[in-house]
């Protein structure tokens, strides 16, 4: 698909089946340009926000430059774990039946990542373009991997569930047991 960045942000909020049908010979070189000129949206805009904000409480301890600390990590550690979270969901998706290759599922995550790249540095907001980014990972799987909708459904809720049960076995048998006081 020949179009600019801000024609494909449209498309991936206002029509995702078609936008992802779209995007469909896109090289894996364009996506991740996409990707990026996203995250430095996404980077520049958290930056600004959590600089002021913690500023406002009293808890930067870094002052201004809080802000090229936050923007650097964003955008390196930000891309660098979406490439390993495209590893992670297509793990899932193949043991699911996706068959079309590791560079669809990168590009559906990337794509899918649309909201999150626009609108995920907005405090609260950003627990819903998560939620919206997944859905659109859903779309672009069944789109550039072929999966009916259970099969995508099955791949997202277990690549997402494993680490959510991790985490809260991490809490209970390791970080609970040290919030007891009683002796």
């Amino acid at each position: 698909m020949a179009t600019g960045f801000i024609e494909r942000v449209k498309a991936f909020i206002t029509k995702p089946g078609k936008a992802f049908e779209a995007e469909h010979k896109t090289t894996l070189k364009a996506t991740m340009i996409y990707s990026l000129k996203g995250f430095l949206i996404f980077a520049v805009l958290y930056g600004i926000v959590q600089t002021f904000i913690t500023s406002v409480a009293g808890i930067n301890p870094f002052g201004m430059l809080m802000f090229p600390i936050l923007f650097l990590l964003i955008l390196i550690g930000g891309f660098l774990g979406m490439l390993v979270g495209s590893l992670w969901y297509h793990l899932w998706a193949y043991v699911f039946g996706a068959r079309q290759g590791i560079r669809n599922t990168i590009k559906a995550v990337l794509f899918g990542s649309t909201p999150t790249y626009i609108f995920g540095w907005i405090p609260i907001v950003n627990i819903i373009t998560g939620i919206w980014s997944l859905v659109l990972l859903g779309i672009g799987l069944k789109k550039l991997q072929k999966l009916s909708t259970g099969r995508v459904v099955g791949a997202i809720l277990t690549a997402v569930l494993i680490p959510l049960i991790i985490v809260a076995a991490i809490l209970i048998f390791a970080v609970f047991p040290l919030l007891d006081t009683t002796i």
